[in-house]
């Protein structure tokens, strides 16, 4: 019995995609939703409302309701990056995985924090 190219190459993609997911999101995930809203504050610190209620909070952060992408927490360039895939996803009602690491003080209350943004 021989085996097909194709579902080698299929056994391929799973494994390389799992190494990435895993590599991606090591402190924890928001778990799949869309964006509820997306808010800018003046001093570009953004906040991600969950579409249903409130992310996954794998830190225990106060709330999970919302997250923060803080332009501190990350490199200017990784930060627009970031920042065009949540437009993106929140403009297309697309589904979104965040990696969280971490929580952000905000109003005495903690957040998390945005690591980085998969588009489902």
């Amino acid at each position: 019995m021989r085996t097909s190219l194709k579902t080698i190459l299929s056994a391929v993609t799973v494994v390389l995609v799992s190494i990435v997911w895993i590599s991606a999101f090591g402190a924890g995930s928001s778990g799949p939703d869309k964006i509820g809203r997306v808010l800018q504050r003046p001093d570009r610190v953004v906040l991600v409302f969950a579409g249903d209620g409130a992310w996954n909070n794998p830190d225990g952060c106060d709330t999970s309701a919302r997250a923060v992408l803080h332009p501190v927490q990350a490199s200017a360039e990784s930060y627009r990056e970031r920042l065009a895939a949540i437009l993106g996803a929140h403009l297309n009602g697309n589904t979104v995985i965040f990696g969280f690491d971490g929580c952000f003080n905000l109003n005495n209350r903690t957040l998390p924090i945005i690591t980085n943004v998969s588009i489902l």
